[in-house]
């Protein structure tokens, strides 16, 4: 989480302030970055 935190911190320090809003936002970006690397690994093979 802190390596995506540190990132985010500057533009988005207000939603970070809210631990709920935070979690969610991590959650997505999980997602996010999963989906994504599934797409890859999909179109390197």
């Amino acid at each position: 989480t802190l390596r995506l935190g540190r990132k985010f911190l500057s533009t988005d320090s207000k939603r970070f302030r809210k631990r709920e809003n935070s979690e969610k936002v991590f959650r997505l970006l999980r997602t996010r970055q999963i989906s994504q690397n599934i797409i890859i690994s999909a179109t390197t093979q």
